[in-house]
């Protein structure tokens, strides 16, 4: 799902959080809430992004684990050896 904040507004409070500029400022000239900006601030300092990462992977989980597909691809190497 996109962000409610259009990306060149995201770009700007970027910029202005980088030069100090006071929340209420910024949240008065790009029109978004300072809790938004507040934020925006302790994500950047946590994860160098305004957006934190995704903490699990999303969808369906996988039927095949990587110990069994190490097995099978160790077996597919072993029978083609063989021929």
């Amino acid at each position: 799902m996109p962000s409610r904040i259009p990306q060149a507004k995201r770009d700007s409070i970027k910029v202005k959080i980088a030069l100090n500029e006071k929340v209420k400022t910024i949240s008065k000239n790009i029109n978004v809430s300072s809790s938004t900006i507040y934020n925006y601030k302790k994500n950047l300092r946590q994860f160098n992004a305004l957006k934190p990462p995704k903490v699990l992977p999303q969808g369906r989980p996988r039927k095949i684990t990587p110990e069994i597909e190490d097995v099978c691809i160790n077996d597919i190497a072993d029978s083609t050896e063989q021929r």
